[in-house]
């Protein structure tokens, strides 16, 4: 039987690398990214690569460090995310315009899929807040034992 340390272990790795894989999704379907920002599309792929080799670090050699730096990581992207709202209006959109292009899953954005990109990022957001959430939990009770 798995120990919690190893059970919480691939699950954080198995979260981090679904992060990815929707990271991967919203390349290969946002094509508005790659048309008006491209040098973020990169950026995105950087994102990705970081979230694969995350989650083959936290599955290879699970550690406390590690589930800080992945939880750190994961602060980290959010904060980014949430930040990238500031760029509207470098795009010709307001903030709330491009809010709703970031985070609305019901949202239309020709030529791109309904939902690309926002249902993609509000489960990216969701799952690396479960990530912090159980690295926050498994470094405290690696602590106490």
């Amino acid at each position: 039987m798995l120990s919690a340390y190893a059970k919480a272990s691939r699950m954080v790795a198995s979260l981090l690398a679904i992060i990815a894989l929707l990271g991967v999704l919203i390349l290969m379907f946002d094509r508005i990214l790659w048309e008006t920002a491209p040098a973020h599309a990169y950026a995105l792929i950087v994102f990705v690569i970081i979230d694969f080799a995350a989650s083959a670090l936290v599955f290879a050699k699970p550690s406390g460090m590690t589930f800080t730096l992945v939880g750190v990581w994961n602060a980290v992207r959010i904060i980014i995310q949430i930040g990238d709202i500031l760029l509207g209006p470098s795009l010709g959109l307001t903030y709330s315009q491009f809010a709703s292009y970031l985070f609305n899953p019901a949202n239309a954005n020709p030529p791109n899929p309904t939902g690309i990109p926002g249902a993609s990022i509000d489960l990216i957001v969701i799952l690396e807040i479960i990530v912090i959430s159980v690295a926050l939990k498994i470094r405290s009770s690696v602590r106490k034992a």
